[in-house]
C-alpha cells in the first residue's frame, strides 16, 4: 500500500528531473549560434533593401570615345643609305648638324695633326673644338657623353666633307694617317662660316678695342708747385719726365712717383687729391666678357639667334638634366 508520504516523494523527484537541463556537446553549440546570427544578419539586410528602387544605367546611344591624340611633330628625315647602320641617337645628331645654324668663327692649326676650331651653338654659345688625336669639344653634350655632339660633326661634314661611313665618325681616337689625309684637303662649306659684319661684331665684344682715356682736367703751371715728394721745382725741358694728375691736374716727378707707388702697393692713388691714379698713356683694361647660366660667352644677340634651344627632335631622358 501506497501511503501519502511516498506519493508526494515521488512527485517531488519527477519534478526535480524535469527542471535539470539538458546537456549538449559544446560544438553543437556553437554551430547553433553562428546560425542564428547569419540568419539575423540576413533578415536586417532584407530589411534595408526594401523600398530602394534598383540601380539602371541610361542608354543614351552614343558611344563614348576617347580624346584624339595630338600628333607628334614629324620632322623630315634627311639620313642617306650609310647613316641607316649607324644608331639612332647617331642619326640625330648627323641631321641637327645639318639643319641647324651652327657657325665656324675661327681656325687655328695646332700641329700638323691637330686643329682647334672655335664654333657658335645653335643658341650663340662659344665652344672649343679639337680635331686630332683625340676629339673634344667643350660643350656640356660631349663633356657629359663622351661621344660625338654636333658640333663636332658639323666640323666632319660641312668642312671636311667626310661621308658618315668615315672612320672619324667611329671613334673618338683616330689615326694619324687618317687626320694628316682629311686636313690636307679641306675646303669648307661656305654656309658653315659666319658673315663677315657678323664676325666684326662678334670679335668686337670677344677681343674688345683698345681705348685711350680721356683726359678730365688739364696740367697746372710747373711754377705753381714742387714736386710732393722730393720737394725739388720742376723744369720745363724735363716734361716728358713730368707725370701729372687727371682729377686735380697737379704735376709730379715720374722718378718719384715710381717710388710713391712701390710703397702703396696695388692701391695707387695721388699724392694731393688721394683719387685713384689714372695712367693716360694705358690702354683701357679689356671689359669681362658676361657668361649664361650655362658657363659660356653667348653671342645669340649677334646672330639673331634664339637663347632658348629647340629639343623637340631630341631623345627624351627625364632622368638626365641636358639634351641636346
Amino acid at each position: 500500500m501506497y501511503t501519502v508520504a511516498s506519493v508526494a516523494k515521488t512527485r517531488t523527484k519527477s519534478t526535480r528531473r524535469r527542471k535539470s537541463p539538458v546537456k549538449t556537446e559544446p560544438g553543437l553549440n556553437q554551430q547553433m549560434e553562428t546560425s542564428s546570427s547569419t540568419s539575423v544578419t540576413a533578415i536586417n539586410k532584407q530589411s534595408k533593401s526594401i523600398g530602394k528602387k534598383p540601380r539602371t544605367t541610361k542608354n543614351t546611344g552614343v558611344k563614348k570615345t576617347s580624346r584624339p591624340e595630338k600628333p607628334k611633330r614629324q620632322v623630315q628625315s634627311f639620313a642617306t643609305d650609310e647613316e641607316v647602320t649607324l644608331l639612332p641617337a647617331m642619326r640625330g645628331r648627323i641631321e641637327r648638324a645639318r639643319r641647324e645654324k651652327i657657325y665656324v668663327m675661327s681656325r687655328k692649326s695646332v700641329s700638323n695633326v691637330e686643329q682647334e676650331f672655335e664654333v657658335t651653338g645653335s643658341t650663340g654659345n662659344l665652344y672649343t673644338i679639337h680635331i686630332g688625336p683625340q676629339l673634344s669639344c667643350a660643350c656640356v653634350d660631349f663633356r657629359y657623353r663622351r661621344r660625338h655632339c654636333k658640333h663636332i660633326l658639323m666640323i666632319l661634314l660641312k668642312l671636311f666633307h667626310l661621308p658618315p661611313s668615315s672612320p672619324m665618325f667611329q671613334t673618338l681616337r683616330p689615326n694619324q694617317n687618317v687626320l694628316r689625309d682629311i686636313f690636307s684637303s679641306c675646303i669648307p662649306d661656305p654656309t658653315a662660316l659666319i658673315p663677315e659684319e657678323l664676325k666684326a661684331l662678334i670679335d668686337k665684344k670677344l677681343h674688345g678695342e683698345a681705348e685711350q682715356t680721356d683726359i678730365k682736367t688739364q696740367r697746372r703751371s710747373l711754377n705753381s708747385s714742387d714736386c710732393p715728394v722730393c720737394c725739388d721745382s720742376f723744369e720745363e725741358k724735363a716734361i716728358i719726365d713730368i707725370l701729372f694728375c687727371l682729377v686735380c691736374g697737379n704735376n709730379i716727378h715720374k722718378t718719384c712717383f715710381d717710388m710713391w707707388k712701390s710703397a702703396r702697393g696695388s692701391n695707387v692713388s695721388c699724392v694731393y687729391c688721394r683719387s685713384p691714379w689714372e695712367d693716360p698713356s694705358a690702354p683701357k683694361k679689356k671689359k669681362k666678357l658676361d657668361l649664361n647660366i650655362e658657363g659660356f660667352t653667348n653671342f645669340g644677340q649677334e646672330l639673331g639667334l634664339s637663347s632658348v634651344r629647340d629639343s623637340t627632335t631630341y631623345r627624351d631622358f627625364p632622368h638626365r638634366r641636358y639634351y641636346y
